[in-house]
Parts: C-alpha cells; structure tokens; sequence
C-alpha cells in the first residue's frame, strides 16, 4: 500500500494505491488522469491496459499505446445508444476478465457554481462516489490541479497525454476538456 499527500498547501488531500489480488486492471484514455494513476500501480508488467473506442475521431488507443509502449491493450467499442457506455463498458470488463480490480482515474469537475464558465450540455458525467471493492478510484475526490500537482512531484511526464475531444493531436483551447486542463494549471500558479 502507498499513500500520496496531493495538491498544494491550501488544498491537500491523500490517496491510497493498493492492489489486491492478481488480476488487475486499468481503464486508459491518454489523458493525464489515467497516465498519472498507471504510473502510480506496481507490476506495470502484469497491469491488463482497457481503453473504449471513441466516435469522437480521437484515437484513445493510439495514444494508450504511445504513452505505454505496449501493444497489449484491450480494445472495447462504445455504443452511441448507450447513455452511459464507459460506465456500463467498466461492469462488463470486471465479469468477463474476471478483474479483482479495475483502476479509473474519474475524478471531479470544477463545479460551475464557483466556475460558471464550465456549466455546459458538454460536461462529463463524474459521480461524487462509487461504493466497489473492484471498481477502484483513487482519484474521485480530487480535481485535476490536484493530480497534475502529482505529476510534477513524481516527475511524470505529462507532455504525451491527450485530453482534448475534438482533434486528434493537441488542444483546441476551447473544448470542455482542453478548458479543465487549462483551469487546473490556473490553480497551481
């Protein structure tokens, strides 16, 4: 078990990293979230990699692929009919790869009652708990600027990560998700 104390002094918090059993796995979208917490778990060797399909156009699993080097990484579709498909895509992952433990690096949004700039159709569904002991995230009661704060202790490079939705390589600036990641690193200077 290892316990991380995150995020500048006017806002710490702690996680806790601590696998259990022998099947462990890891949901990875190529952004900063999901790198962070894969370099976070012991046995990178023996981790089974997810990632979903994304109708988006940006290639989740090339960048999964880039950050990691491996070339094992299990592949899932998504369904547009599906109003939640990553959360239902992580129940199917569990049972039929019979995981002791699937990593997420979910985490909060900026509340758009402090941060009204971020109320929108487009902001992505983060629930405030999951009560699992196999669906695992360590991150869920951080904000972004807590784990980038993370990356710069450990000396993660974050430089091969993609966050943005809207084009495959680099950031819009004006996306939901380029406009977080923007935001975060406003809150650490």
């Amino acid at each position: 078990m290892k316990q991380y104390i995150v995020g500048p002094k006017w806002d710490q918090r702690v996680i806790t990293i601590d696998p259990k059993g022998d099947k462990i796995g890891i949901a990875m979208s190529g952004g900063i979230d999901s790198w962070v917490l894969y370099n976070l778990l012991p046995n990178k060797d023996n981790i089974i990699i997810y990632t979903f399909e994304t109708p988006s156009g940006v290639d989740d699993v090339e960048t999964v692929y880039k950050l990691t080097g491996r070339d094992d990484i299990i592949v899932l579709p998504t369904m547009p009919e599906d109003p939640t498909p990553v959360k239902n895509g992580l129940k199917v992952l569990v049972r039929e790869y019979g995981l002791n433990q699937l990593y997420t690096g979910v985490n909060q949004v900026p509340h758009y009652k402090y941060f009204p700039e971020f109320q929108e159709e487009n902001e992505p569904p983060r629930p405030w708990r999951i009560d699992s002991d196999v669906l695992i995230t360590p991150f869920l009661h951080l904000y972004k600027y807590h784990i980038i704060w993370l990356a710069k202790d450990l000396g993660i490079d974050l430089s091969g990560t993609q966050s943005c939705t809207t084009q495959p390589v680099g950031h819009c600036g004006t996306c939901w998700w380029c406009r977080e990641k923007q935001w975060a690193y406003d809150q650490l200077k």
